[in-house]
């Protein structure tokens, strides 16, 4: 049934049809006007429901369906205006949830007791879900390799930091324009390589000293136009290759004078606009930089701090 009423007005009684050997139902409402009760189908053999409700005015129950064989949920409600209660959901195969609540606006429903333990992708899951502020603590995110975007542009503020994150590389974008605030320092992210835009345009201001960073290669933008300024003087940033924009227009003003950024090639604009930064990093390593145009124009950097540039 995949994408069988993608982009129509189709919006007849279906209620009684027999889906029951139905596997796949990829964008099978996608851009349609579809609100019609299918509260009663039997889904049981369905795998795949990428993209389902996809940007559907579709807001009806679906609280009794039997999701026990879906593994894929891609933007199942991505771009829609889906609020219903799916609360009892067996979600134990899904392994993508990625986009699955992207720009669901209005979604903010009890979700704590899913079993997301399957789950690898979470990336942009609530991406501009604007509303969604529920309890996910207790989620076993232990699988989990990608949440870059995950909380982006969201509202929330729960607690996750009970989360085994330690199999993730990528959280690039994970909190960016969030107002996130909640303490995570206990979070084991020896594994992520990628931290672009994490906090970018966020309200995160925690403690992350002891963070173990050793695995990134990108911070680019990581806490630009963010109001984070905590201690990290010790982290060991030693396989980083880019630095661009990461404390630009930001309020941070912490020593960080012994990082080893031998490896960075990229600092450009890296601490441009940060008014209120001014650290010595004139003993930095900075042999491998190739680009650091910008990077303390409109700082408080004083020319006797700056790296000393070939």
């Amino acid at each position: 049934m995949t994408g069988m009423f993608s982009k129509s007005v189709f919006n007849g009684d279906i209620s009684n049809w027999n889906v029951s050997k139905v596997t796949n139902m990829t964008a099978m409402f996608a851009e349609s006007s579809f609100n019609t009760d299918i509260s009663n189908w039997d889904v049981g053999k369905v795998t795949n429901m990428t993209g389902m409700f996809f940007k559907s005015a579709f807001k009806g129950s679906i609280y009794k369906w039997n999701v026990s064989n879906v593994t894929t949920m891609t933007g199942m409600f991505a771009n829609s205006t889906f609020n219903g209660d799916i609360s009892i959901w067996n979600v134990g195969k899904v392994t993508d949830m990625s986009a699955m609540f992207s720009e669901t606006t209005n979604f903010n429903q009890d979700i704590s007791k899913w079993n997301v333990s399957q789950v690898t992708n979470m990336s942009s899951m609530f991406n501009g879900a604007e509303k969604f502020n529920q309890d996910i603590s207790s989620w076993k995110v232990d699988n989990v390799i990608d949440m870059s975007n995950m909380f982006a542009e969201t509202t929330f503020t729960q607690n996750i930091s009970p989360w085994t994150v330690s199999k993730v590389t990528n959280m690039s974008g994970m909190f960016v324009n969030s107002i996130f605030n909640a303490d995570i320092s206990n979070w084991n992210v020896s594994n992520v390589t990628n931290m672009s835009c994490m906090f970018s345009g966020s309200l995160f201001n925690k403690d992350i000293s002891n963070w173990i960073v050793s695995k990134v290669t990108k911070m680019d933008d990581m806490f630009t136009g963010s109001v984070f300024d905590q201690d990290i003087s010790k982290w060991n940033v030693s396989n980083v290759t880019t630095m661009s924009n990461m404390f630009s227009a930001s309020a941070f003003n912490q020593n960080i004078s012994t990082w080893i950024v031998s490896k960075v090639t990229d600092m450009s604009s890296m601490f441009n606009g940060a008014v209120k930064f001014n650290q010595n990093l004139s003993g930095w390593n900075i042999s491998s930089v190739t680009a650091y145009d910008s990077f303390g124009t409109n700082s408080a950097l004083t020319a006797a701090n700056l790296p000393k540039w070939k």
